[in-house]
This record gives C-alpha cells, sequence and structure tokens, in this order.
C-alpha cells in the first residue's frame, strides 16, 4: 500500500501542471502595467494627476515612452520618480528610439511622442545607437527600472538582411551596456518586422536569430502579432524564454481591425497566457495607441477590466 500510494502521489506530481491553465503560474504573482503611451493626451495636460488616477484604478506599474536624452515628459529621472511615488506607482520599463536611423525618419515620429518631451530644435539624442545610450541607462537605473525597451526598427534599420544583421549587433552592444548596468533590454514589435525581406526571412525572424539570447529579450505586443498574422505560439516554442514583457491590447472586429480596449475585441489572449510559462512572461502592460469614443481614462478602467476577466 505505501508503495502504490507513492506511485500515486509521484504521478500527481509529474502531471499537476497540465491540470490547469500554465497562466495560474507565472501570472498570479504579476503586478497590472499600462504603458504610458496609452495615457499621452491626459498626461500632456496633468502628469501627476493622471498617474495618480491610474494608481486608483488598480494599475500597479508602468511603462514609460519615448525617453529622449534623460527627459521623462519633461521631468528628470528624479522628478518623474517622485511622482511616480506619490502615486504609489513603480516604473519597469521605458521605451526609447534605436539609433542608426535617418534624420527624416525621426521627423514624423517625433511629433507622435509630443507633450513636453519634445526637445530644443537641433541634435536630437536618446537613441541606443548614439552617444547617449549611457544617459538613457543611467536615468533608467536612477528610476529603478528592471527594462529598457527598444521601441521600434526605422526603416533603414530593417530594408535588407545586411540592415537587420547591423541593427541586431547594435542591439547586442547596447544589450551588454544594459546587462552591465543591472538592466535588461527589450525589443517591441509593431507588424511590419514580419514582412519577408527578399523571399527570405522577415526581420523579425532576424532580430531574433542575430541577438544573443542573453542580451536581448522580446516584448510581444499581443495586438501586433495578430495584426499581422504570425504564430505567436510557434516563436513561444522556437524561443522559450524570451518573451518576458507584453503588450495586452485588443483587436475590433471590422475591416479596419481597429484598437479596442482588453477583453472587447477578438483577439484569443487566453491561448498565449496558457503558453506564459513557456514564453518566460514575467510583467505587461496594457496600451492602446488610439483612444476613440470615450476619454483615455475611460479607456483605461475598461482594460482593466478585461485584465480582471482574464484572471490577471
Amino acid at each position: 500500500m505505501q508503495r502504490r500510494s507513492f506511485v500515486k502521489t509521484l504521478a500527481l506530481a509529474t502531471t499537476w501542471p497540465l491540470a490547469g491553465p500554465l497562466s495560474a503560474q507565472p501570472t498570479k504573482k504579476m503586478k497590472r502595467g499600462i504603458q504610458l503611451y496609452y495615457l499621452k493626451q491626459t498626461i500632456g495636460q496633468d502628469l501627476p494627476g493622471t498617474l495618480k488616477k491610474i494608481a486608483e484604478m488598480g494599475y500597479q506599474e508602468v511603462e514609460g515612452f519615448s525617453m529622449l536624452g534623460t527627459q521623462y515628459f519633461g521631468q528628470t529621472a528624479k522628478a518623474f520618480g517622485q511622482m511616480l511615488a506619490d502615486a504609489g506607482l513603480k516604473i519597469r520599463s521605458s521605451h526609447v528610439w534605436t539609433g542608426q536611423q535617418q534624420p527624416a525618419e525621426t521627423a514624423g515620429l517625433l511629433q507622435m511622442v509630443g507633450m513636453k518631451e519634445l526637445p530644443p530644435p537641433g541634435p536630437v539624442h536618446g537613441f541606443l545607437g548614439d552617444d547617449s545610450r549611457q544617459r538613457l541607462i543611467e536615468a533608467a537605473v536612477e528610476l529603478g527600472q528592471t527594462y529598457l525597451g527598444c521601441v521600434m526598427t526605422f526603416p533603414s534599420e530593417r530594408a535588407t538582411p545586411d540592415a537587420c544583421k547591423r541593427t541586431a549587433d547594435m542591439l547586442n552592444q547596447a544589450g551588454q551596456a544594459c546587462r552591465a548596468a543591472g538592466l535588461q533590454l527589450l525589443y517591441h514589435n509593431h507588424d511590419f518586422e514580419f514582412a519577408p525581406l527578399a523571399g527570405g526571412p522577415s526581420a523579425y525572424d532576424l532580430l531574433l536569430a542575430e541577438t544573443d539570447p542573453g542580451l536581448v529579450k522580446f516584448e510581444a505586443d499581443l495586438y501586433w502579432f495578430s495584426k499581422a498574422r504570425v504564430d505567436l505560439l510557434a516563436l513561444f516554442a522556437k524561443y522559450p524564454g524570451r518573451f518576458p514583457v507584453w503588450h495586452f491590447k485588443d483587436m475590433d472586429n471590422t475591416a479596419q481591425q481597429g484598437f479596442a480596449e482588453v477583453g472587447t475585441g477578438v483577439i484569443d489572449f487566453k491561448k498565449y497566457l496558457a503558453q506564459a510559462k513557456l514564453a518566460g512572461l514575467k510583467h505587461y502592460f496594457v496600451e492602446q495607441d488610439l483612444v476613440k469614443g470615450r476619454t483615455e481614462l475611460e479607456s483605461a478602467q475598461l482594460s482593466l477590466a478585461g485584465l480582471k476577466k482574464l484572471g490577471l
């Protein structure tokens, strides 16, 4: 009887992870996060007030965006850190640019950054590939971040396989500098990285293959993967542990496949959460690039309700 009990217990122990959703393990301890680009207009009107409101909703962590130089929405790292502390929030990551692009490629995107963060006329700093890299890292360390996220590549950085390899080299170098400072570099996707290059692999495939797994991790934007019709689950299986941060935003059920609040669209988030452990998920942020029909804060509240329905 004792041996029979032991065998039964061993069988249960070895099969237990399959008895329920894998998401039950890695996501239960995670804190609810929001990418501040979601609230770009509201932040432009009242930064400290917006931070307090999202904390009151129930968000616990934030991800910054488009940090230029050592500026966070027009604030130094120290001043911004105090605002976060006053609101009871933790900044986990911030998005920055790459650094090999031509000046003309930045013109429209800098306007997208907007608000008080825009620098005065003259050279733009805040890129991983230029001499301001160390200042970006130092500011992130001052704020106690875990990650520094590369928000995207510019067209010239992914136009050919050779360009992609040069970009991967730059990311590896930046990742090494981040690791030396106690940070982890991330790369965040859109949909344009998935277009095949001259009949070969996509820019995203090359970035995954050509970057050091220990130096460069990937931030999976679930909306853009869905928009590009890429099998993210297959990438989880091929590159386990390389996707520690995710962006949650939904897709509306229209021909335009527009942005939608989490839980109100057509994306099956549960299938991704079922493989969260394989992917290496540690943190997540809701994000919506464009909000229509309601205020940004109302939208963030609705996405928070969607997270809760997912058990997050």
